[in-house]
């Protein structure tokens, strides 16, 4: 795969290929997609260092830049979150851009005065990237209409966006169309209804994919995290007795008392 490098005006100044000899290649890439918030997260490295001498493309590689790949018909465009240098590699973190909507407080919205379609809400409540332009693709909810009210408290733009399309019963994925030259040319939002009988949802159904454990499958992983577990006790002794009904003092070689339960 390759891996475009744009400035911070979004014009491609280099790739990132590691087919392509003498071009800057990359490691330890790792794109993290998730779906609930059509969203995602992509971690690399490049070495500075290239066949024994410095890679003149290293110049390009800043904080300020912007990281996009083409995949599955789309162009997925990253801005730089956090970049870890030494002598001889950058780690790069970054964002896609849509999670720029996860830092942006929502504003509220009172009464639609009615039911309302989805496309007028995404537009009275300003989700819209200031200086960027937006298009409506699939739209498979387009016929339904609500009555909602948006408080002050609905949180970040990318959290209010979850919930409107949670009470349309819809999905949405973002997509990214750049211009010949890498800039950025607008986003497309498409909307999906929820997976039911009729409908699949996000993606795609692959009834002509089988996967086998160890094949197309390797494993699956389950995570747990109890980091915000906490335990309580509860004790019961003879009669119905337990520690609320008992009292403890410790006292000192004074005898004045230092401790009471």
């Amino acid at each position: 795969m390759q891996i475009w490098i744009h400035d911070k005006n979004m014009r491609k100044v280099c790739a990132l290929n590691n087919n392509v000899p003498g071009m800057l290649p990359y490691s330890n890439s790792q794109w993290h997609t998730y779906l609930e918030y059509s969203t995602s997260t992509f971690d690399f490295a490049i070495p500075k260092i290239v066949d024994g001498k410095l890679h003149d493309d290293v110049k390009y590689i800043n904080d300020q830049m912007y990281v996009s790949f083409y995949y599955d018909n789309t162009y997925h465009v990253f801005y730089v979150s956090q970049l870890v240098e030494n002598d001889t590699a950058f780690q790069v973190t970054c964002n896609n851009t849509n999670l720029e909507l996860a830092m942006e407080s929502a504003r509220p919205l009172g009464s639609s005065n009615g039911a309302k379609v989805l496309e007028w809400y995404l537009q009275n409540l300003d989700l819209r990237r200031i200086g960027l332009v937006w298009k409506y693709g699939i739209n498979e909810v387009s016929d339904k209409t609500r009555t909602i009210t948006f408080d002050s408290q609905q949180g970040t733009k990318l959290e209010q966006l979850h919930s409107l399309m949670n009470q349309f019963d819809a999905e949405f994925i973002f997509r990214t169309e750049l211009n010949r030259d890498g800039t950025l040319k607008r986003f497309v939002i498409d909307i999906y209804q929820q997976p039911d009988e009729n409908h699949h949802g996000i993606g795609k159904v692959r009834g002509d994919v089988i996967l086998y454990y160890q094949n197309g499958l390797k494993g699956v992983q389950i995570a747990s995290d109890k980091t915000q577990l906490f335990n309580a006790g509860y004790f019961v002794g003879q009669e119905g007795t337990n520690l609320i009904d008992v009292e403890f003092e410790e006292k000192n070689e004074l005898g004045q008392v230092e401790f009471l339960f």
